[in-house]
């Protein structure tokens, strides 16, 4: 789903470079209908994070769906001689929508700044 949504972004061969968050929540049970939905959420000139969030629902009962995981997935757009290309804008939408970049912006500059530390 993550792939996905990136390749629609992006609309060029994506690769996935990191995983920064899966948390299994719940747990699915035999015969449970599962939905996993995904959305970009931050997207920086040469990467983009993807919300992925699965959720369950009992096939027998007219309950809420259940969330059983979510991650957190960042991938990067590829041009046809291997090497990074630009990402298009994310384009923002509601509050929510801002507050996820924003949160995204803070993880890529603090991962930024992790990788150039570590290059010293």
């Amino acid at each position: 789903a993550a792939g996905c949504s990136a390749f629609r972004h992006c609309r060029t061969n994506i690769v996935t470079v990191a995983v920064s968050d899966l948390d299994f929540v719940s747990w699915v049970r035999l015969g449970d209908l599962c939905t996993v939905r995904s959305r970009v959420v931050f997207a920086s000139s040469k990467s983009l994070d993807i919300e992925v969030v699965a959720s369950a629902a009992s096939a027998a009962s007219i309950e809420e769906d259940t969330v059983v995981a979510k991650g957190l997935f960042t991938f990067v757009s590829l041009g046809s001689n291997g090497k990074a290309l630009t990402v298009p804008k994310l384009r923002l939408e509601s509050d929510e929508d801002m507050r996820k970049a924003y949160a995204g912006k803070l993880r890529y500059e603090a991962a930024k700044r992790a990788r150039l530390a570590g290059k010293k």
